[in-house]
């Protein structure tokens, strides 16, 4: 008879910026996980260059709603008012929505984190 042990992650992730740092939920099911990807997915498709390529502004706004929203949903409660207050450019916004995929999605790219999808 086999027998396999399987762990759950009883930790909060971290992700530090600058002095701040915000927690993650140690654990995460993968379906929603794309259930909150699909959400982030959809704002970035109204994203599309005009002829003259520009990009409405309010499609860009959208997005970055979408990506806060995101990343709001895996932290720990007390980390959300602390994350709604920081005024952050893209990239570390960017930045932190690889961290949550890295860790959620099941897609680990190097880093001591272990997966929890």
């Amino acid at each position: 008879m086999a027998t396999r042990n399987f762990t759950l992650n009883t930790e909060p992730h971290e992700a530090r910026i600058g002095s701040t740092v915000l927690y993650f939920r140690p654990e995460s099911n993968g379906a929603e996980f794309a259930e909150a990807y699909v959400g982030l997915s959809d704002a970035r498709k109204g994203v599309a260059k005009a002829e003259d390529g520009s990009v409405d502004p309010s499609a860009l706004l959208a997005v970055n709603a979408a990506l806060r929203t995101f990343l709001a949903r895996f932290m720990l409660p007390e980390s959300v008012p602390v994350f709604e207050s920081l005024d952050l450019p893209d990239r570390i916004l960017v930045g932190l929505m690889e961290f949550v995929a890295e860790l959620y999605s099941g897609n680990v790219r190097g880093g001591s984190s272990t997966a929890s999808a």
